[in-house]
């Protein structure tokens, strides 16, 4: 494998092998970080980064690429990093305690808290970090950047668990979700996926990740040149769950349409890791979507699922 657990890990993870600060280099407050992170300062939060990580009109790609920039060696006596960015955000916006922000505050602010934790402490990514993160992605469930930061955190904490596939899936599944806002370049992106494309599973099928990217792919599996069928059945699974506000964690395409079985068969788990439910998704010009009753063994849709 590409990559070993032990002295390696420090220089080969998904949080710490994805620089992409570097597609920022041109942004004059990305610069103003890269020059200031010395030897010296390494890893610091100045009071200027502080104001600008805090402020709301700020874009969010930018504020992470200065964390992402700002890095995850520092020196020891700055490892409360995180603390000190959260005591100026609760000083600044009046938040009386820790579950008060983690509440209140915006879905960019929490992630930026996220991102700054977890670079902090790589090695220790735990399931309160994952949550903070998750909460992050739910208060700006629209937002690209947010979605992929949070995304490279629980990649991280299932990196230490030996999930090697999970890290790839996780990740994977943001790339593929279309509704996204595009708040994050194409050069950043890049520089992610190449990484995280390491942890691709070489293997698929049911019980497993089923790849669902365009690597790979014949000219003629395609629909439009640039989005497989794989990918609308996916965008429509993320468009349904959204619209009928379903709370999961992850997603996993188990089975493409056969002769018998004419749709795309889903899994959709929670952040238990328990399935809460299985959908047939049939494909035409708009993809319909059905829950699957495995008890019943019939279809439903998500409103008679609900009544249950």
């Amino acid at each position: 494998m590409f990559c070993s657990f032990g002295a390696s890990i420090h220089a080969d993870s998904p949080l710490t092998s994805t620089d992409f600060y570097k597609a920022y280099e041109n942004d004059p407050f990305v610069v103003l970080v890269v020059q200031t992170n010395t030897a010296a300062n390494r890893g610091r939060l100045s009071d200027k980064v502080m104001e600008y990580l805090a402020s709301a009109d700020k874009p969010i790609a930018v504020k992470l690429a200065a964390i992402n920039a700002v890095g995850w060696q520092y020196a020891e006596d700055n490892s409360n990093r995180q603390t000190l960015f959260v005591d100026y955000i609760m000083k600044r916006y009046g938040y009386t305690d820790w579950n008060d922000m983690f509440n209140r505050a915006t879905g960019e602010m929490l992630i930026c808290v996220a991102y700054l934790d977890a670079l902090g402490r790589y090695l220790k990514v735990d399931e309160n970090l994952a949550k903070l993160a998750q909460q992050a992605r739910k208060k700006s469930p629209g937002s690209f950047a947010v979605n992929i930061v949070a995304a490279l955190i629980e990649s991280q904490k299932r990196f230490h668990d030996g999930d090697w596939n999970g890290c790839y899936k996780v990740v994977d599944a943001v790339r593929l979700n279309k509704t996204l806002k595009n708040d994050m370049n194409e050069a950043a992106k890049k520089i992610i996926f190449e990484y995280m494309d390491m942890y691709k599973p070489a293997t698929a099928g049911i019980g497993t990740y089923e790849d669902v990217s365009t690597e790979n792919q014949e000219p003629g599996d395609f629909d439009d040149g640039t989005v497989t069928e794989k990918q609308k059945a996916m965008n429509a699974v993320y468009d349904a769950l959204s619209t009928n506000n379903v709370q999961y964690e992850d997603i996993y395409p188990i089975s493409s349409p056969s002769e018998n079985e004419p749709f795309y068969l889903v899994q959709v788990k929670n952040e238990k890791n328990v399935t809460i439910l299985w959908l047939h998704v049939y494909m035409a010009e708009k993809p319909i979507v059905k829950v699957w009753d495995f008890n019943a063994k019939k279809e439903m849709t998500f409103s008679q699922w609900k009544s249950l």
